[in-house]
Order: C-alpha cells, then sequence, then structure tokens
C-alpha cells in the first residue's frame, strides 16, 4: 500500500518472458534473457559446457540462471543458497533468488511447470515468480556462478559481492 514504484517494466518483461515461455517446444532447451542483459566472451561455448553439466548432474533439473543476483539486505532466504557447493565448471543449486535477467528453460516439461505457476497469477515479476516456486519446491533451478549473462551494476550473489560491467548511464538494479 505504501510502494509508489512504477512496475510497468516488470509486467512487459512478464508478458515478454510469458511468450518466449509458451514457445519452447520437446526437449530442447531456450535460452530467455532481459533486452538490455550483456552477455560474457565465449558465451555459446560456456553456457552450452554448463547446461551439459547441469544435465549430467541433475537430469531433472528445470531453469539454470545464467545471470542472477541474491542479496541478503533484500531476502534473509539468500542465505539458503550457501549450503550448495559450487559444482564445475560453475554452477550450485539454488532456493531462492531475487533478481534473474538470463535464464535456460530446459525443456516443455519446465516450460509448462513456469506457466501454471508464475505465468498464472501476473502480479509480480517474473523473477520473484520462479524463485518462490524454487523455494517451495515446485522448480528445480540451478545458477551460473558466476553470472554468464551480466546486468548494469553492483550487484550480490550469495555471500560475496560482485561488479557486473556495463554502461553506468543505465539504472542500477533495485539490489542495492
Amino acid at each position: 500500500g505504501k510502494d509508489v514504484s512504477d512496475y510497468r517494466g516488470h509486467l512487459g518483461c512478464l508478458a515478454s518472458h510469458k511468450k518466449a515461455v509458451q514457445d519452447v517446444r520437446g526437449d530442447r532447451p531456450a535460452l530467455i534473457t532481459e533486452d538490455d542483459a550483456m552477455l560474457v566472451p565465449n558465451f555459446r561455448r560456456r553456457s552450452r559446457r554448463l547446461v551439459a553439466a547441469v544435465t549430467k548432474h541433475d537430469p531433472d533439473w528445470d531453469v539454470l540462471l545464467l545471470g542472477w543476483t541474491c542479496d541478503y539486505k533484500h531476502y534473509d532466504g539468500c542465505r539458503d543458497n550457501d549450503c550448495f557447493a559450487v559444482l564445475e565448471p560453475g554452477f550450485a543449486r539454488v532456493r531462492y533468488f531475487c533478481g534473474g535477467w538470463g535464464y535456460v528453460v530446459r525443456n516443455e516439461r519446465a516450460a509448462r511447470k513456469l506457466l501454471g505457476g508464475v505465468y498464472a497469477r501476473p502480479n509480480a515479476p517474473a523473477d520473484i515468480g520462479m524463485a518462490e516456486m524454487a523455494m517451495r519446491g515446485e522448480l528445480r533451478v540451478y545458477a551460473a556462478v558466476p553470472s554468464l549473462v551480466l546486468h548494469p551494476g553492483t550487484l550480490r550473489q550469495s555471500s560475496f559481492d560482485a561488479k557486473q560491467v556495463g554502461n553506468g548511464k543505465f539504472y542500477r538494479t533495485d539490489t542495492n
């Protein structure tokens, strides 16, 4: 009731991500990013390697966050991620996150989970809806550590700070 933030950007993001998720078919993974996301060098090779490693580790994963944040100041549940080891070539299981701007949807089965959960109640940002599903155990989420998809601003991931590269003219993330 006291929040006067303008959430039109979140709604636009929600609508475009929903459309992308609706288009996921079969067993082919789908990459979804925000329009201002920046890919790291050698993104294609690194992301393919990461998808293969996560699939080998957990063939039933649903979402792989390639660009994400979690800030203890935003939500104490971010500390729940600290119990997971970072596995090679750089990924970990995630129980909660408070921002995501690049991710892979594993397949059509995972897309249906998202459509029945996150996109069935379009009153929250897509990343928060996914995080809530992960926290409830409805979605198997893994994340790249460090991120392969960058976003302008200073971000926190788990128990360390990371300085993301980007154009300083862009807004800073809401996790500062």
